[in-house]
Parts: C-alpha cells; structure tokens; sequence
C-alpha cells in the first residue's frame, strides 16, 4: 500500500575549451571565452529560473491525482480531465479542487452541494475555471487537482534534482530526481538539459551581439574622428597653397 518512488536519471555532457588552449581573439576579448567552471554550471542546472521554463513548457504548475481509499496517485499524462484557468484572484497563493463524480459527465468540488458538467465554466473564491474531457482516459471517482504559481512549482522540482559529476576532471554530469511519477521525471530532466542548451545559446547570443553593437559605436566614432583629420588637412593645403604633397 505504500506510494511507489522512481529514481529518474540521466547523464549530460558539458563541453569545455581546454585549458591553456589557444582560442579566438575576438571570443577572449568581447564574449570573455574562458573554460567552463563545472560547479556554477550545476548551480544554473538547478536554478529556479532554468526551473520555470520546464514548467512554463510543461505546464506543471497544475498536478493531477487519483484518490484512493489509502493512497493517492500521481497521474501526470494520464489524467481523465484538464483544468482550463480564465481568471485567478491571487496569482500569488496556491490553491486546490477535490473533484467527485457522480457519472462520468457530472462532478461536485470540495464537498458543494452545486454539481457541474464537463465543459461547464464555473467561479469560486479562487477565479474562473473549467474542467475539460481527455479522450480515451477512462474516468474514476475522486480526484485531487492542485495549482500553483509557476516560481513554486519550480522551486519544489528544482530542490529535488541531484546534480553530480561522473568522475572529477570530466564535464559529465549525472542528473537524478526521486518522484512518484517516473515519467513526470524523466520529461523534468529531458527538458533541464534542453533549456540549458537553449538558455546557454541565448546567453552567447546576447555577448555576441553586445560585442557587435560595442565594435559598431566604436567604427562610428573613429569615422568622425577620421572625417575630422582629413577636413584639416584639406585646409593645411588650401591655406599653405600645397598640391603635391610628395
């Protein structure tokens, strides 16, 4: 009867310069090239703003769970019902429904007395929802659907991973997460990988073109510098009546 815990993971490889290596003048001086310190990329790993992408992505600020008489499942991917949120009165706090239904088109919240239907948008204290039909999901019973803001969700994924090199001196790195849903975490760790990869090519992105537009106020700066000296010159050889400066 106890709940079931998987241990997800996967390995991922950082790449690195060599150190002491020869590399790109223009990555030294305007993209500060440099190798990569393993301890800070672990850190962004496990960062709640790398976090809230996957979440963002996945949209799993909203869980789903089966109630059983002793325990209740996390149904991730296989829920019956999506919750569709049109308003929420405070973004800030978290909030859940206990569903029960009576059929399979019928369902009462929170022990109310007022049943609704599938597709019905309703209101409460905590905004304006609806409840949607998944097809080809079989309905039970009971049902405990929770939402929260995104930066909390974030944060209790995040604290979860286990992030550590394979052998020192190397850039590869074992990502683990203990949860009740084994595919909830493999999809967590298969998009932490993908978002880094993203966030790191945005990052570089970003240098790059802070570099470009830095090189591009210089270029204009010694063209008027440039324009200026041969405005002076023009004069020197009008005034001293010079033609052939040889």
């Amino acid at each position: 009867y106890a709940t079931k815990y998987y241990n997800v993971g996967g390995t991922m490889h950082i790449k690195s310069d060599p150190q002491g290596g020869r590399s790109d003048k223009y990555d030294d001086i305007f993209l500060n090239a440099k190798a990569i310190n393993i301890t800070s990329e672990i850190e962004i790993l496990k960062s709640r703003p790398l976090m809230e992408r996957v979440v963002k992505k996945r949209g799993l600020n909203v869980s789903y769970f089966a109630l059983g008489k002793i325990k209740e499942l996390n149904i991730y991917k296989q829920t019956p019902i999506n919750l569709e949120c049109f308003k929420i009165k405070d973004s800030s706090r978290a909030f859940g429904f206990k569903i029960n239904f009576s059929d399979h088109e019928r369902f009462k919240i929170n022990s109310e007395t007022k049943s609704f239907k599938l597709g019905d948008v309703f209101e409460n204290n905590y905004g304006v929802f609806r409840f949607v039909r998944v097809p080809s999901v079989p309905i039970g019973k009971d049902y405990n659907v929770i939402w929260q803001p995104v930066s909390s969700a974030a944060a209790g994924f995040a604290g979860s991973l286990q992030i550590t090199p394979k052998s020192v001196g190397t850039g590869i790195l074992n990502i683990n997460m203990l949860t009740t849903n084994s595919q909830l975490g493999a999809d967590i760790i298969n998009d932490v990988m993908l978002e880094y990869d993203s966030v790191t090519i945005e990052e570089k992105n970003l240098q790059a073109e802070r570099a470009l537009k830095f090189i591009d106020q210089q270029i204009d700066t010694l063209d008027l510098q440039l324009k200026k000296i041969q405005r002076e010159e023009l004069a020197f050889k009008q005034r001293e009546g010079i033609i052939d400066v040889a």
